[in-house]
């Protein structure tokens, strides 16, 4: 009788954004493709776009969509507080750039999540 192991990959939690005060790339969240979701809040009080972005090579970087798990909206990037998922499976590196800033602090907590997967030994 074959037995089913569970593949698990720690949860990574990463502050990307600390209270930023201008434009800039911020901490890069390093998921090397083992994560399937994550888990972005974004605090302060600002007025700045933060784009949520990831990357398959590690270096060229495109928007990636998510939702804001308040009103359910699909979104790239986000202008106010709030909590969002963003699938990543695949990706390699992720980040919160803040593309436009006028005011304010900004910051983004992040924490990716991988889904237990069943591994079953040969025979």
């Amino acid at each position: 009788m074959n037995q089913v192991a569970i593949l698990w990959v720690e949860p990574i939690t990463e502050v990307l954004q600390d209270e930023a005060e201008a434009t800039g790339d911020g901490e890069v969240l390093v998921l090397d493709g083992k994560y399937a979701s994550l888990s972005l809040q974004t605090l302060g009080t600002f007025t700045a776009t933060v784009k949520f972005e990831g990357s398959m090579d590690g270096e060229n970087y495109h928007e990636l969509k998510g939702i804001n798990l308040n009103t359910g909206a699909g979104l790239s990037e986000t202008t106010s507080t709030g909590v969002y998922s963003v699938p990543v499976v695949g990706i390699k590196r992720f980040r919160a750039r803040i593309s436009a800033y006028t005011s304010g602090e900004v910051t983004v907590l992040a924490s990716a999540q991988a889904i237990p997967v069943p591994v079953v030994p040969g025979p």
